[in-house]
């Protein structure tokens, strides 16, 4: 039973995967247009985030766990990262090493910012480390039920572009960005299925 679940959890990533492939052989023009700067693949990207996010507080709300907060944060930073929610409400990517180099940001402003991203995240680690027995108990049990694993695949395809996203580009002969904004849906797509078939558990 638990695997005919993971496979009917799983179809719709596999089915996404080969509809994208089409699309960017059939239609490459189509294509391009699909993955510009918020084009609906980004905004696709955003309501899925949302999505996983709602499945964790349902999961949260039956019964509260370790890993809810931290599938919480990382979705939301990923929200936060895909709508440029710093470019839109400072003018500039404040949530970028390239932002600690720019001269034109006075020091204690870059400092103050610095300070504010290293407490969000010790304070994240902290609370992960202080947990990481719940933690790691239910990620185990989360490999035996299934939804472990669809986070892992997730988690794997939404990293690949991160370390070089612009090396992405030239890698196959795909519309520019094409690769890259494919790997982060389906990165997503699964982790809402991971999320969904997590909050029935």
């Amino acid at each position: 039973m638990r695997r005919r679940t993971l496979i009917l959890f799983a179809l719709p990533g596999v089915i996404g995967s080969a509809l994208l492939l089409v699309l960017a052989v059939v239609a490459p023009r189509f294509a391009g247009w699909m993955v510009t700067e918020d084009g609906p693949i980004e905004w696709m990207e955003v309501a899925l985030a949302l999505m996983a996010l709602g499945f964790v507080g349902r999961s949260a709300a039956r019964r509260f766990s370790p890993a809810d907060v931290l599938f919480a944060a990382t979705l939301a930073e990923m929200v936060v990262a895909e709508i440029d929610l710093d470019q839109r409400l400072f003018g500039m990517p404040v949530i970028d090493w390239k932002f600690f180099r720019r001269p034109a940001v006075s020091l204690p402003v870059r400092a103050l910012v610095a300070a504010a991203i290293v407490c969000a995240v010790g304070v994240l680690v902290v609370y992960c480390l202080r947990r990481w027995r719940a933690l790691w108990s239910e990620v185990w049990a989360g490999f035996s039920d299934g939804w472990a694993w669809l986070l892992l695949v997730g988690a794997v395809l939404y990293s690949i572009p991160q370390p070089c996203e612009r090396c992405m580009n030239y890698l196959l002969p795909l519309p520019t960005y094409f690769l890259e904004e494919s790997l982060e849906l389906l990165g997503l797509v699964y982790a809402v299925l991971a999320m969904a078939m997590r909050s029935r558990r």
